[in-house]
């Protein structure tokens, strides 16, 4: 069973808001044998509440890792399940908790993994999204979507812990972090938009695409450091032909796009 497993997964927290919440998350993580808690923004671990509703997981709250980013969190991680409802044109559609979890018993052994929540309130952003490589979403009532943060990672955890796996082997070749290939992602994305091949007001449709491409090629370090070099040229000869920085051309393009917005109808 996956409690047996000894490749539990981080939970990595996007900018919890309730301190409660946060204690209850290093509890249910002691419930099911996971430790790696990480922090992006968000209430502090130390606070008061948080301790108390840790109770005897205290620990896991005092080793949480705050980070800055979500892409900063991802550090040594491979392998990103976001746990969200959001759905878009061109993005998967998000997993059941059974099978996201299955998919996760069958990671090569030593590829870290991790479940990724969002903020009480809004969830995950859809940049914060992109950062992940699988969507997990928990079936709800569709008048009552929402489950309370502590609530959502015991269920994951729990789905972790009862699924059907034994650890893979380790991979033939070491793959590159979930971080690596954002900061391949950022890179691929600046250059793009300043050759003229990504919408300025809709990058993100085509790169979403290419970012599955690039997680299921299992790319190394060293072959997204070369990619990279790739990148970085384009982006020289860019500055050589004197094209405008992506974020320029972005907020030109926005301008142009509000300046010719048709008026919304009058109310009669």
């Amino acid at each position: 069973m996956g409690a047996e497993c000894n490749h539990p997964p981080a939970i990595i927290l996007v900018g919890c808001q309730i301190p409660g919440n946060l204690g209850a998350v290093a509890r249910a993580m002691g419930n099911f044998g996971a430790h790696d808690l990480r922090l992006v923004g968000g209430c502090a671990a130390d606070k008061h509440e948080a301790v108390t509703r840790a109770r005897e997981m205290v620990p896991i709250l005092e080793a949480a890792r705050p980070f800055a980013t979500l892409k900063e969190a991802l550090t040594g991680i491979h392998h990103a399940f976001a746990a969200t409802h959001r759905r878009g044109k061109g993005r998967a559609a998000p997993m059941l908790p059974g099978a996201a979890m299955e998919l996760a018993g069958a990671l090569p052994a030593g590829e870290g993994w991790a479940l990724v929540f969002g903020n009480e309130t809004s969830g995950l952003s859809n940049d914060e999204v992109l950062h992940c490589d699988h969507l997990v979403a928990i079936p709800t009532q569709t008048d009552h979507p929402s489950l309370n943060l502590s609530h959502a990672v015991t269920i994951l955890l729990y789905a972790w812990t009862i699924s059907d796996h034994t650890p893979s082997p380790p991979a033939a070749t070491p793959v590159a972090s979930a971080e690596e290939r954002r900061g391949l992602y950022e890179h691929m994305s600046e250059t793009m938009l300043r050759t003229g091949y990504l919408d300025p007001l809709n990058p993100d449709r085509t790169l979403r695409h290419l970012a599955r491409i690039l997680y299921r090629a299992r790319p190394t370090s060293f072959e997204v450091t070369l990619m990279r070099g790739f990148f970085r040229k384009l982006g020289h000869l860019a500055d050589r032909a004197g094209r405008p920085s992506a974020e320029e051309l972005t907020r030109t393009y926005k301008e142009e796009a509000a300046t010719h917005r048709p008026p919304p109808p009058s109310k009669k």
